[in-house]
């Protein structure tokens, strides 16, 4: 892996294996758009890394991990391209979903498209949403008019793109990048939404187009056999 000299390390660098705070390090090779994300990274005192799991990614495909491969997140995605960034909040429009967590507990023990893989923390119940799906905010939650412009991009993405299950963890915890740039209000604003008022959505439809690639993160029109990417 390509690992910066001084990378960004979720939870901080550490070299302390009791300290778990999966720990992800999220690299992008900018001259061949290739995404490299590690878990469970932790500094060595020879300058290297100890890493529990990795995965790759070639940001200008859409193909999806193979069938039951994890990656650096329990679902199989990538995560850099589902992260909250600020300079997409505060221009006020985000073009894409977001990950976010529940506990595992909480998960029913299987995967959805476009989710490749899965835990065994939950159980079978029908009840649990599976890993990899998709939840909204619903059409009619009102954004109020006094929350700031950050916080209106992200609630307006959950509503137009939502959010898939990436993995076990906090309960409704959106993960974004670590920038000065973000407002202390869009934090409260944006945890001042209730779950209730989230849907899970069907993408069964989508899976029963024409062209539909099980394999691919790609969605064909409704009607057309051709992928265009999301």
């Amino acid at each position: 892996l390509p690992i910066p000299a001084s990378p960004k390390v979720e939870g901080g660098i550490s070299s302390d294996k009791t300290i778990y705070n999966d720990h992800h390090i999220l690299v992008i090779e900018t001259d061949t758009c290739t995404l490299w994300e590690a878990y469970n990274a932790y500094a060595r005192a020879d300058g290297g890394w100890d890493i529990l799991s990795s995965a790759v990614f070639d940001l200008k495909s859409n193909a999806l991990r193979p069938l039951d491969w994890t990656s650096s997140d329990a679902a199989g995605f990538p995560i850099f391209p589902l992260l909250l960034r600020a300079d997409q909040a505060s221009s006020g429009e985000i073009n894409h979903a977001l990950r976010f967590t529940i506990q595992s507990s909480k998960i029913r023990n299987s995967f959805t498209w476009p989710a490749r893989h899965k835990t065994n923390n939950g159980d079978l119940s029908l009840s649990k949403p599976p890993m990899g799906q998709l939840f909204r905010l619903k059409a009619d939650y009102p954004i109020p008019d006094s929350y700031g412009a950050q916080a209106k991009a992200i609630l307006t993405a959950l509503k137009r793109y939502g959010m898939f299950i990436a993995d076990g963890g906090s309960d409704m915890f959106i993960q974004g990048e670590p920038s000065a740039q973000w407002s202390d209000s869009t934090v409260s604003q944006v945890q001042s939404v209730p779950h209730t008022a989230f849907e899970a959505v069907d993408l069964a439809p989508i899976m029963a187009r024409a062209g539909f690639d099980a394999n691919s993160a790609a969605v064909p029109p409704a009607g057309s056999a051709a992928a265009v990417p999301v």
